[in-house]
């Protein structure tokens, strides 16, 4: 729900343009992050087609730029929404509960759900596989049963689950529709395109039987999954995109011609096209309804699909912020779990990262993409917006502010909110500047940000850690662990106790980097990463950390951990998605999947989970359950072979691959249960689940 209204300004109109060393591009200033909502349909269509113009006529005018010669080219660039044995008596008696019995999914926050294609309410197992739904019953711990399983369109990347309701999310490709109401609805500017590549399904299951699951519900919304949230009974599910528009030209529409680029004729060519593209583009957008620019979003009710679309209604529900000019989408689809209905807000934006706590969801953007840049970028540095949204009323998504900050947020765990302050790491200059002869070093910032009805900066710390990228971040209470990288891995411990005036604490140098930074207790850390020396980082091994930070001025690294296979290079998914670590407090144990594979004749892939005992002051790797020979086929080439999932459940872990699902127990790693399944293999244009497109 989006509470203002816009003032559109005008954009930048079409300059002359001689000089084929620096066109003249026209103005073009930075003022507010704060989102504008639209008071007509006809002014949001105003102003996409405004912004589609202007990043078309300045990419075609990089054309004439000879510092540019490189891009001259004739390849076509279209835009697309890319687009066992016995229980304990405890267990017998009682419903299990999560955190207690038995581990859930790896959530950024203590509260918020976030979806994956591994699910579990402590009695049963739901699992996304080869485009279906498996349920599996866990009569008692260490046992497994297979219940039921229900087919699921697309590719089924990840789900929510609340009581008996399960929200399956699935990407749709239109070329694989079946549906041709459907398929037709999605038909782009030419006959043989789609509007969107991609379209995000929601599936709701309905398990209250859980040897009959039944779809209740399915809606689609034009666009690629990006994220979804679950508190309690609101859910929220969050895609991005931006339609096709392949009937506008970013490259100059050139006769037929010998020359060869670079040539004079060639350059003579370009020159002449140029401009004449840039009228034709006009021309076409100029007819442009707003559909050809916002994503629908589909029902599909009583075997009918019907069509929630923007051009006769109200559009106060999109909004776009004071100086963007983007054209791409990202939508929030807010569900209260208790209700039938939903809301959607569209927040024009670049592609960004999205953070939610239990009452704020944060969408960070950049605050303009590269184009914007182009003949601008010596009077402005990288930045980003930062968007809050009040999410504490079950299905409503309230906007509350917006702020923007120097740097780029690349994670979620570069953001945080804690008792009404927003938390913000970013990375200055990662791109380098290269059209500079001495461009700034790289380096890190942290930012508090505060205010009712905006995000204003009330504290920060920048240009910390010159020369060296941020690899992981973490704010834990009032501290933010960053990890930043050259060749060794600095951890920096950062104050936030004073919004005002943070400050950095305590700095330590180690080996290799980190990716991922786990909170065990209030004086210690888990890491995940790539081993090293101080001179380089080692890319084939995947090292375990334990810090101590009880001394937040003088940070101890305790013990480290390869996780290498037996003679070999070993790389993890936990490298790079947090919810494959499991760290479970209540056995002080790490489960970590590790993949790796060899050639003797065939290849032959290694499919392991390591557990590792983590005490104050060291790492010990106990058992490894090995997957391995799920995948002793050669005749078949799979999309992942590894373990991706854990769940601890009382003295048992439960192990997730492509291939199966298995019990085994803590003390000796025995298997007490196994699942098979189908497993998904890997072609053209699809995804294994948990992978977003």
């Amino acid at each position: 729900m989006l509470k203002r209204f816009l003032a559109v300004g005008c954009l930048v109109g079409l300059a002359a343009c001689s000089d084929t060393q620096a066109p003249d591009i026209g103005a073009r200033t930075s003022t507010s992050a704060a989102l504008k909502q639209f008071n007509s349909c006809d002014a949001l269509a105003k102003a996409l087609r405004a912004n589609l113009k202007e990043e078309a006529r300045t990419t075609l005018l990089q054309f004439l730029d000879d510092r540019y010669s490189g891009l001259y080219g004739r390849a076509e660039d279209t835009a697309g929404f890319e687009t066992p044995s016995s229980a304990s008596a405890d267990n017998a008696a009682r419903t299990p509960e999560e955190g207690v019995d038995y581990s859930g999914t790896n959530n950024q926050e203590a509260g918020v759900d976030e979806a994956d294609f591994v699910k579990t309410d402590g009695t049963h197992m739901y699992v996304l596989n080869s485009q279906s739904l498996y349920v599996i019953a866990v009569p008692s711990f260490g046992q497994l049963q297979e219940s039921s399983n229900i087919a699921i369109e697309g590719y089924p990347t990840a789900m929510l689950i609340k009581d008996d309701i399960v929200i399956v999310l699935s990407t749709v490709y239109p070329t694989s529709l079946t549906d041709e109401g459907l398929r037709a609805k999605l038909t782009g500017p030419t006959e043989s395109s789609f509007r969107t590549q991609n379209l995000t399904k929601m599936t709701f299951v309905n398990v209250s039987d859980r040897a009959n699951p039944a779809a209740t519900r399915e809606i689609y919304i034009e666009g690629y999954y990006q994220t979804a949230r679950r508190i309690d009974a609101s859910a929220r599910i969050v895609s991005y995109g931006y339609i096709d528009t392949s009937d506008v030209y970013f490259y100059p529409k050139l006769p037929d011609t010998d020359s060869y680029s670079g040539s004079d004729a060639y350059r003579d060519a370009v020159k002449n096209a140029v401009p004449a593209t840039i009228a034709y583009n006009e021309r076409v957008i100029a007819d442009k309804p707003l559909r050809d620019f916002v994503p629908n979003i589909y029902e599909r009710v009583g075997g009918i699909i019907r069509e929630h679309d923007y051009d006769d209604d109200d559009c106060s529900t999109f909004a776009i912020a004071d100086d963007s000019y983007s054209r791409g989408l990202t939508s929030i689809v807010s569900f209260d779990l208790n209700g039938t209905g939903f809301e959607a807000d569209h927040i024009v934006t670049n592609e960004g990262q999205v953070y939610a706590s239990k009452d704020t969801l944060i969408i960070a953007e950049p605050a303009y993409q590269s184009w914007w840049y182009y003949a601008n970028a010596t009077a402005y540095d990288d930045s980003t917006n930062i968007h809050r949204f009040d999410i504490a009323t079950p299905g409503i998504t309230t906007y509350t502010g917006s702020g923007r900050v120097a740097g780029a947020v690349n994670s979620p765990f570069n953001l945080s909110e804690q008792n009404g302050v927003v938390r913000v790491a970013s990375t200055s200059n990662q791109w380098g500047r290269w059209w500079e002869e001495s461009p700034p070093p790289v380096s890190s910032n942290v930012f508090t940000l505060s205010g009712e009805s905006s995000l204003e900066v009330q504290g920060n710390i920048t240009g910390s850690s010159e020369g060296e990228q941020l690899w992981a971040t973490r704010f834990v209470d009032d501290k933010a662990y960053l990890i930043t990288f050259r060749f060794s891995d600095p951890l920096f411990v950062v104050d936030l106790g004073d919004v005002a005036r943070p400050k950095m604490l305590g700095e330590l140098k180690v080996p290799g980097v980190s990716t991922y930074v786990h909170p065990v207790d209030p004086a210690h850390l888990l890491s995940i990463g790539l081993g090293g020396t101080e001179n380089a980082v080692d890319w084939g091994t995947t090292q375990i950390s334990l810090f101590n930070v009880a001394d937040s001025a003088s940070p101890l690294l305790s013990a480290t951990l390869a996780l290498n296979t037996a003679g070999s290079w070993a790389w993890s998914e936990a490298l790079y998605e947090h919810k494959a670590f499991q760290y479970w407090a209540p056995k002080a144990l790490l489960a970590v999947p590790i993949g790796s594979y060899y050639y003797s004749g065939n290849y032959h892939y290694v499919s392991t989970l390591d557990l590792v005992a983590v005490g104050s002051d060291s790492l010990d790797r106990r058992i490894t359950i090995d997957h391995s020979a799920f995948f002793d086929d050669a005749s078949d080439w799979y999309s992942d072979p590894s373990i991706r999932r854990s769940i601890f459940m009382g003295e048992f872990i439960i192990a997730v691959s492509d291939r199966a699902v298995t019990a085994s127990r803590l003390s000796d790693g025995a298997t007490t249960a196994t699942i098979r399944l189908p497993g998904t293999k890997f072609y053209y244009g699809t995804r294994a689940p948990g992978y977003a497109d």
